[in-house]
């Protein structure tokens, strides 16, 4: 059908005289286009679809995590928040509780957190039957100084995988901090959706950070 005399040649007719393209080219062309807008539209909810978990006292601090696979739960008794995420044969917690250090004259994060986690992972070890401690050293997420600890527990084919991390809103001069546990316990290797689960929450961890601000 010709175009109407008001509005002139369509594009694809103009392409076609100025550039020699096929109108059918541009036509298919700008079909793509539409698609892979319409196709945006529907993801995006998804994509952005991140929820943000903001504890309000001494210290305030904030995470953020995938609603649809990750979900905010009651904390337990001593603890700030928790999240937790489940599917099939995995099974990952991620809980804040209060940590409470002694004075410290020094670099908290330097001086006194070594030595803190050094008893901390004590009580680890009698937590949890079968504990090897995988790493631990020095972490800083977001701007947060802090330490961290990574362990394995259990048997072969039920481990549970640990990491914790002794936050700390600045290096010194400070004594109140946040601890942030992170437990994963999966039976037999993870398949693909599970693997996938296991990298959100681990996500989570990394979005750690003090304020309300997300990182």
């Amino acid at each position: 059908m010709p175009a109407p005399p008001d509005l002139g040649p369509t594009l694809p007719v103009l392409l076609r005289r100025r550039f020699g393209v096929a109108e059918r080219v541009t036509v298919a062309a700008g079909l793509l286009l539409l698609l892979g807008a319409l196709g945006t539209l529907l993801i995006s909810p998804y994509i952005a679809r991140k929820a943000q978990l903001v504890h309000r006292g001494n210290p305030t601090f904030n995470l953020v995590y995938p609603a649809q696979v990750v979900h905010r739960v009651a904390p337990h008794p001593g603890e700030l928040a928790r999240l937790e995420a489940h599917r099939q044969r995995v099974s990952a917690t991620l809980t804040a509780r209060p940590l409470h250090l002694p004075a410290y004259a020094g670099i908290v994060s330097f001086g006194l957190l070594p030595v803190y986690e050094h008893r901390y992972v004590q009580r680890l070890r009698r937590q949890y039957p079968g504990f090897e401690l995988r790493d631990e050293g020095k972490a800083r997420i977001n701007g947060a100084p802090g330490y961290q600890v990574g362990f394995r527990a259990g048997r072969r084919g039920h481990y549970t995988w640990g990491r914790d991390i002794l936050f700390i809103p600045r290096d010194d001069a400070v004594r109140d901090g946040v601890l942030v546990s992170l437990r994963l316990i999966n039976v037999g290797k993870p398949t693909k959706r599970e693997q996938r689960l296991i990298d959100a929450v681990r996500g989570v961890l990394r979005s750690f950070a003090f304020g309300t601000d997300r990182a």
